[in-house]
């Protein structure tokens, strides 16, 4: 099975959208790995036994076309299959944006995952 512009696009987004249950959640990336719109949303966080840990905290609907490959991959029911009304959108759906600040932290973040120094003024320049 590749990755081919026809096999990733889905007939979906046709009554059906996979619906999220944190206390199911094991956060073992199974449904970001099948994904083919990446629409899952992680933040840092605590695992059941209060380990450091990456934890799912939902589906961005936005991106997400429905084709339900994650449900079918959940191993412990997570993600079910729900029929699309906008009120479950509506209800479901995650707050991505925050206020400036917490974007620009967002952003530095990813420019120091292997330690690189930044350059130096480059955040004054955006901020």
């Amino acid at each position: 099975q590749g990755n081919t512009i026809l096999k990733d696009l889905s007939p979906s987004r046709q009554g059906f959208v996979p619906l999220f249950h944190r206390d199911e959640c094991i956060d073992c990336g199974k449904c970001e790995m099948t994904c083919p719109d990446y629409c899952f949303v992680w933040e840092e966080g605590v695992d059941k036994r209060g380990r450091p840990a990456m934890v799912l905290q939902g589906i961005d609907y936005q991106h997400c076309k429905g084709c339900l490959k994650c449900v079918e991959i959940c191993p412990v029911e997570a993600l079910t299959m729900e029929r699309e009304e906008p009120e479950l959108v509506r209800r479901t759906s995650i707050e991505l944006v925050g206020p400036p600040e917490a974007l620009v932290a967002m952003e530095r973040s990813k420019f120091h995952l292997y330690g690189e120094p930044e350059s130096p003024g480059y955040w004054d320049k955006i901020s």
